[in-house]
């Protein structure tokens, strides 16, 4: 407490155990605050309310408890807060959405609970917004449309409900969105087919309904797609032939066809279900220049279905070939972060 000319004050990944110490408060000249990876306990000071110099709190991976305080949306310097990884508990104090030169928000793996404030949509500086693995509940706010400059959206494990805003589509810098493990329902918003810059893309184990708008074929930078645990009707050409990017592995619960839209179905998937030596297509990139070298045969059937009868539509089934388990679950094989 007496070291009053104090700028950075870094003890991360240590053993200190028990409260922040109120003298900490006194250091009015600190710029950075790093407690990251101990085991300090407690509630968080509202004293530090006092550091109105502050531009970086990190208190991730401890054991902090109680509530957030709302004072320390009095520390409008502020450029990065991380309390992830605590037991802190109750609502997402409104006046954190006074802190608008923040670039990054962490306040996962906690216990809040309560709605995402509307404030929180003030924060247009935000390129990182963390708030997953807690109890927050209420639907997703329409106003986050406006944080246009996040890159990373994270809203999984939560109690979110109702339907995706469709002004999530005007967050075009987004490169990761994870709204899975909630239970949002409605349909998949078109107009997320304008996140075009997407690698990450999950909704699985929510209740939408089952169709995927073929708007989302604009998403060509996908690596990884997880609509899981659900059927998906009219499952759209344009769609799979846009995201040949895209690892094609279909794990447990995935996509069930139930149409396409002409009777060569039938002859395509045969053909390009498998490689020429009984092996499973890797990418749907392979998958897509095999069809191509087999379009000579599929117009010679389609002209032989032409000269004799009508065709059916076939309805298909892929069956699960994956595994994994916890959010690894339902998905389309990727990466995780």
């Amino acid at each position: 407490g007496n070291l009053t000319k104090l700028t950075y004050l870094g003890l991360s990944v240590n053993e200190l155990s028990g409260p922040i110490p109120p003298e900490l408060s006194s250091l009015t000249n600190l710029i950075v605050l790093d407690l990251f990876g101990n085991k300090l306990s407690g509630p968080i000071p509202p004293g530090l309310s006092n550091l109105t110099k502050l531009t970086y709190i990190r208190f991730g991976s401890n054991r902090f408890s109680g509530p957030i305080p709302p004072e320390l949306g009095s520390l409008t310097k502020l450029t990065t807060l991380s309390l992830g990884g605590n037991a802190l508990s109750g609502p997402i104090p409104p006046e954190l959405g006074s802190l608008t030169d923040l670039t990054g928000l962490g306040l996962n793996n906690n216990a809040l609970s309560g709605p995402i404030p509307p404030e929180l949509c003030n924060l247009t500086k935000l390129t990182w917004l963390g708030l997953f693995s807690n109890n927050l509940s209420g639907p997703i706010p329409p106003e986050l449309g406006r944080l246009t400059n996040l890159t990373d959206l994270y809203l999984y494990s939560n109690r979110l409900f109702g339907s995706i805003p469709p002004q999530l589509g005007s967050l075009t810098n987004l490169t990761k969105l994870d709204l899975s493990f909630n239970r949002l329902s409605g349909s998949i918003p078109p107009q997320l087919g304008s996140l075009t810059n997407l690698v990450d893309f999950r909704l699985f184990y929510n209740i939408l309904s089952s169709s995927i708008p073929p708007q989302l074929g604009n998403l060509t930078k996908l690596t990884l797609l997880s609509l899981g645990s659900k059927s998906v009707d009219d499952y759209n050409i344009e769609f799979e032939q846009a995201l040949v990017n895209l690892r094609a592995e279909i794990t447990d619960e995935a996509v069930k066809i139930e149409r396409y839209r002409s009777g060569l179905q039938a002859d395509v998937r045969e053909m390009c279900r498998t490689s020429p030596t009984g092996q499973r297509w890797g990418t749907l990139n392979e998958l897509a220049e095999y069809a191509t070298l087999m379009w000579p045969v599929v117009e010679t059937r389609l002209a032989k279905r032409k000269t004799s009868q009508p065709a059916k539509s076939v309805a298909g089934k892929r069956k699960a070939t994956g595994g994994g388990s916890g959010r690894s679950q339902g998905q389309i094989v990727g990466s995780s972060y």
